[in-house]
Parts: structure tokens; C-alpha cells; sequence
């Protein structure tokens, strides 16, 4: 993805677009869960416009499924998620607005060498840059071996190509720009083989201008070209510097080139620049960071955190460490700060106590009677309604409403938070407290900041649950074998076999495992800490 937003960040455009979530899952099986943490993976790689694959027309008239055509995620009126939708539009118009509104602000310049790939392949005369078999062209290429190194131990980077190297011009501070806007302090070559001699003539030429010019492992030891040919001239790897594969991650770090530690404790990130300072849009995409205390490679005084989920913010005084939780599937927006923004502080907490929600639930299915369901079902835990050997239940799509109560201390807003965890939600839930309305959960974590002005001593919960439409399609596509009725609709499955949905297994639905609150004591507002937290699950 990094391929589409480097020759951007290079030339200075303002956006750098990707189709999105087309392909996640099989038709009927995309959830907004699977969506978000795609739209977090190309914001990192510095993607900052998102727009869906496209939405087919599909008159009114049509009933469920409606007008579909290739791609798996439907994004149009018949989704099961169009009700959520909003929410995560409203996630990404947040997101992409500041990264829209900031600038690059990477070190490196990786040079991709288009030429040593097209000399070196032995298959067809046309090597296809292929997605689905990147590991032929990248992975197993010095190129790929050196971009994940720098990836993971936090070194923000873009690639260029020969042609912008060209266009490279090197500043009185030893940096290089295209543009003159946004410069480059080091140029990274991965070992290689082929190389042109127009290319390597550049390199020559911005080395000695102050760029620093590093060759991984080896110095191109094949150069071509009309202007080789006439020179009779041969490069020579004497007085540049080759730096193995191992040592370069200490050779940038004598360059003082920044290596952020977001990276080592699993976190994805991008870094950058704005009128305020440096701009940092985390995401946790694995499973290894749960909280502890961060440190970013900038100066500052004051950090300032955007939640673009709920939209909530405050700053922290800090010029050092600073706590945060950042659990799975989470994502903030860092600004650093030379002085105290107008906003509230960011507030810290920490585990004090757990409820359990244990005393039953009751389900009702919205339009359920239409189905030939029960009127309401009695649960003593929560589990997969497909399971509840209800044969309509296994084929239904929809809402349902879960109601429970529990009882509290007196809710103390000056000196605690309160947090609604639930283990597996399939795959929606818009929860209420008393009536009162408390949010979405549609994306990981399963966890929903609750408002203390809502809960009491004695409380009921409503939880509106909407599944997937694979149940339904098994169901369907056997009693409708006709459904797929559209002009050249080229609809084949994830495997680009026959779409055939009749013998799926059941997807899950509904609520499942623990649901409890947890209660957190506030801290104190200081940002800076000294200690690092246990990441434990309570």
C-alpha cells in the first residue's frame, strides 16, 4: 500500500486514494469489525481517502438480497450493516480529515529496483507485480527484507523509483526533495544486481552533494545504459558505503534518523507534520499491545489524544512518557504540543472492580413474529442463537433486543469510570442503560465507555443485536435458486469458484460469553510515568 502513497508524499499530492473492502469475506459475510481494521491498515501505510469498491443500483421494488455484482461487501441498502454504516463513515471522515490536513514526515527514501527484478525473473516475458503472490516480486527480495526491518523497528520510509531519483535534489542540510517541501535525510539502496547507470550516476551525484546514500549488503555489480556505453566508465563500490543487512538499523541510528518504539511494542503507526507539531495516527492491529506507557520521537510539552470512534479528546501534560490504552483493534490520533490546547484533559484510569451481568437475559427478534418465533426467550448465559435448536432462528437475520438489569453501588462520576466489556458480539450492538443511549459497539474492542449520569442503583440493560445475512442466504439460495438473475453479474465466491452459499456452516449470531462492567478508578491528570503497567485482563 505504501507504493501507492510514496510517489504522494514525494511529489506533494494532497490525496492518496484506495478501493476498500472489497474483498474480506465471502458475499454476506463482511462485518463492519473486518472493515475498520483494513481502513486503519491504509491509513498507517498513508492512505488518506478512502472510497468503497462501488454500490450497485437495485430498484426499490427488489427485495432482500437486491442487485449485487461482484465484489463481496455490500455497501448499498440490502447490507445487513446498512444501519451502522454512518458510524463508520463518520470514523473515517475524522480520520482522513486530519491526515488530510498534514503533511509527509519520513526519513527514508527505499529505492525499488524495478530493473534488477525485470533482469533477474525467469517466468513470462511480463512480470506481474501480482497482490496475491507479492512474496515472488517482494517478500523474498532484499527490497521486501529491508522494508519489513525498517517497518518494524519504527522507521518511516517511502520507496522511489529510478525516474524520481532523477528528480532528487539534495539541500545545503545534506537532505533531498522533489519538491523542496518535504526532505528525505538518507537514501536506501537493498542489495541488488542490475541497476541503471542513469540511476547510479544520480546516487553518485546526491552522495556527493551531502545525501546519505547507504547500499545494503552488496554494491550493484551490473549497470547498463547509453551513457555507460559511451563513458567506458565502471562504477566502482570504493567509497560507498556497504553496510550489512544486520548492522543497518545501527548505522541510522549514528544518522540520529528517529526509530519510533510504537513499532516493537506492536503497534501500527504513521507519523506526521502539521502547523502544531507532529501528528501520529495509532492503531493496535495485533494482539500483543494491551496498555503501558509510550514514548514518541519529538519534542514536546503537551500531547493532545483523539479517540475518532467517540470522538472524545483531551491533552496531557507530558514531555516525557505517557500512559495509554490501546487494546486491540483501538486507534488514536496523537498531536504534540509546544503549549496547553483548549481542550479538557485527557483522563487516565485503572481497574478497580468488576460486575458480572449474571442474572439472565431476555431476547426478543424484531419483526421475530413474522419469522414464527417465540414472542421473547429466557437465557441464563449468553450464546449463539443458532444454537438454541429454534430451526427459524437458524436462518434468521435481523435485530434483536436483550434486556437484563443489575444493581450498583451509587455511581460516583468524580472518582470512577464505568466500562460495558462483552467476550463476542455478532456483529453489532447499540446498548442502553435506563433508556438512555450509550453507543455502538461495531468495530473491536468489545468495550463501551458507559455515562455515569445514566446508571443508578437499580439499572436495566437493552442491547440491540444485528447478525450477518449468511444464515438467511443458505436458506435463501435453496428455496430461490433463481436469485442471481442480473445481467453478466460475474458473481463467484472467495475462491472465484461457483458462489454457492446452500451448504455453508452457520455463522455465529448474537451475544456470546461474558458480559460484565468494569469500574476504574481515576488517576491523576499528570501525563508523565515512570512505571510501566502489567497488561493484565480482568
Amino acid at each position: 500500500m505504501k507504493f501507492a502513497s510514496s510517489p504522494a508524499h514525494l511529489l506533494q499530492k494532497p490525496l492518496v486514494s484506495a478501493e476498500t473492502g472489497t474483498w474480506l469475506a465471502n458475499h454476506f459475510k463482511v462485518s463492519l469489525r473486518q472493515v475498520k481494521p483494513q481502513v486503519d491498515e491504509l491509513f498507517t501505510a498513508g492512505i488518506n481517502h478512502i472510497f468503497y469498491h462501488g454500490i450497485t443500483y437495485s430498484p426499490e421494488e427488489e427485495k432482500f438480497p437486491g442487485w449485487l455484482f461482484y465484489a463481496s461487501t455490500n455497501f448499498g441498502m440490502t447490507s445487513h450493516f446498512w444501519d451502522e454504516l454512518p458510524l463508520l463513515n463518520r470514523y473515517i471522515e475524522t480520520s482522513q480529515s486530519l491526515l488530510q490536513g498534514s503533511r509527509p514526515d519520513n526519513d527514508i527514501l527505499l529505492y525499488f529496483p524495478i530493473h534488477d527484478l525485470w533482469t533477474k525473473d525467469t517466468g513470462d516475458i511480463l512480470l506481474m507485480l501480482e497482490v496475491h503472490h507479492a512474496d515472488r516480486w517482494y517478500g523474498s527480495t532484499s527490497l521486501g527484507r529491508t522494508a519489513e526491518l525498517l517497518w518494524n523497528h519504527g522507521c518511516s520510509f517511502d520507496y522511489i523509483s529510478d525516474k524520481q531519483i532523477r528528480q532528487l535534489e539534495a539541500g545545503a542540510d545534506g537532505s533531498a526533495t522533489i519538491t523542496g517541501t518535504s526532505g528525505y535525510r538518507v537514501l536506501i539502496v537493498p542489495a541488488l544486481d542490475y541497476i541503471p547507470e542513469e540511476t547510479l550516476a544520480a546516487l553518485e551525484k546526491l552522495s556527493a552533494e551531502g545525501l546519505q546514500v547507504i547500499y545494503v549488503d552488496q554494491f550493484p555489480t551490473h549497470y547498463s545504459g547509453l551513457l555507460a556505453r559511451q563513458s567506458g566508465k565502471k562504477p566502482v563500490a570504493e567509497g560507498h558505503p556497504v553496510i550489512p543487512s544486520r548492522n543497518l538499523l545501527e548505522k541510522l541510528e549514528n544518522l540520529e534518523i528517529p526509530r519510533e518504539e510504537l513499532s516493537g511494542k506492536g503497534l501500527d503507526f504513521i507519523r506526521k507534520s502539521n502547523a502544531r507539531g507532529k501528528l501520529y495516527f495509532i492503531a493496535n492491529l495485533g494482539s500483543q499491545f494491551r496498555e503501558d506507557s509510550l514514548a514518541l520521537d519529538a519534542r514536546y510539552r503537551y500531547v493532545s489524544i483523539l479517540d475518532p470512534m467517540t470522538q472524545k479528546y483531551g491533552y496531557l501534560e507530558t514531555s516525557n512518557r505517557f500512559f495509554l490504552k490501546i487494546p486491540p483493534g483501538k486507534s488514536y490520533f496523537i498531536q504534540t504540543l509546544d503549549s496547553p490546547p483548549d481542550e479538557p484533559v485527557w483522563i487516565c484510569s485503572e481497574a478497580y472492580d468488576t460486575l458480572r451481568l449474571n442474572r439472565g437475559w431476555t431476547v426478543s427478534f424484531l419483526d421475530g413474529q413474522k419469522s414464527g418465533l417465540q414472542e421473547a426467550y429466557h437465557l441464563d448465559s449468553l450464546t449463539c442463537w443458532t444454537t438454541w435448536k429454534e430451526p427459524v432462528l437458524e436462518s434468521f437475520c435481523g435485530k434483536a433486543r436483550y434486556v437484563s438489569h443489575f444493581e450498583m453501588e451509587e455511581p460516583d462520576a468524580n472518582r470512577f469510570r464505568y466500562f460495558l466489556h462483552i467476550d463476542a458480539v455478532h456483529e453489532s450492538a447499540r446498548v442502553f442503560i435506563n433508556g438512555k443511549e450509550q453507543g455502538t459497539l461495531w468495530a473491536f474492542p468489545n468495550t463501551l465507555e458507559l455515562s455515569p449520569e445514566a446508571l443508578e442503583t437499580q439499572n436495566q440493560i437493552e442491547i440491540v443485536v444485528q447478525n450477518l445475512s449468511a444464515n438467511y442466504m443458505k436458506t435463501y439460495d435453496r428455496q430461490h435458486p433463481g436469485w442471481k438473475k442480473f445481467y453478466d453479474i460475474n458473481m463467484v465466491d472467495i475462491t472465484y469458484n461457483a458462489f454457492d452459499p446452500s451448504e455453508w456452516p452457520h455463522e455465529p449470531s448474537g451475544l456470546t460469553g461474558r458480559a460484565y462492567i468494569t469500574r476504574e478508578k481515576i488517576l491523576s491528570a499528570s501525563g508523565d510515568v515512570s512505571h510501566t503497567r502489567a497488561s493484565d485482563e480482568y
